[in-house]
């Protein structure tokens, strides 16, 4: 029997090795997709709160499968772009930098000097506080930034814009001998 919008079916839903089955209307049929849209009706409190939890857990298993990532915090969006740009070639993956990015697969933070000594100082110490085994890497952009010793002391690297992308692998841990900084094309470097 095809689906029909406006219909209310009944839908066993299979997540996570347990099972539910839910009243739910459908909402709208794309018959050319396989895809239909549905809403559930009278889910109890505890089932819709076990759905969430499954839908949570597939999201935490998609995103520990995605690429090492790299947090940048205070580039501008230009520097930012061309650092993602970067990143890809090296197969890395960029987010902008907040307290609740900072996961298992982050293995750098990138922070432009400009900030200055107590800003940069600050977000080193929150992200070192929960991850202190990641690279901690400083761009400075055309001006150089005066910074205290003891941040600058705190870091791995130090990158200048417009960095080589050979001294951004190797800011951000990815060794010469790893096969994707011995893809990168020879013009790449120069």
């Amino acid at each position: 029997m095809p689906l029909v919008e406006g219909h209310r079916v009944k839908l066993e839903l299979a997540l996570e090795g347990g099972t539910a089955t839910l009243d739910a209307d459908v909402v709208r049929v794309d018959r050319q997709r396989h895809e239909a849209a549905v809403v559930f009706k009278n889910a109890s409190a505890e089932t819709r709160a076990w759905i969430e939890q499954c839908i949570d857990a597939v999201i935490e298993r998609v995103r520990a499968a995605g690429p090492p990532l790299v947090l940048v915090h205070g580039m501008t969006d230009e520097a930012a772009a061309a650092l993602e740009r970067d990143l890809a070639k090296l197969a890395h993956a960029m987010q902008r930098y907040a307290p609740d990015a900072l996961t298992e697969r982050t293995c750098a933070l990138v922070v432009a000097a400009e900030l200055g000594s107590d800003a940069v100082r600050d977000v080193l110490a929150a992200v070192r506080e929960k991850r202190p085994e990641i690279r901690y890497v400083l761009v400075f952009g055309e001006q150089l930034a005066s910074l205290d010793h003891d941040v600058s002391r705190d870091v791995d690297a130090v990158l200048r814009t417009p960095w080589r992308i050979r001294a951004l692998a190797k800011a951000i841990g990815v060794e010469s001998a790893d096969s994707t900084s011995a893809m990168l094309p020879a013009g790449d470097d120069e």
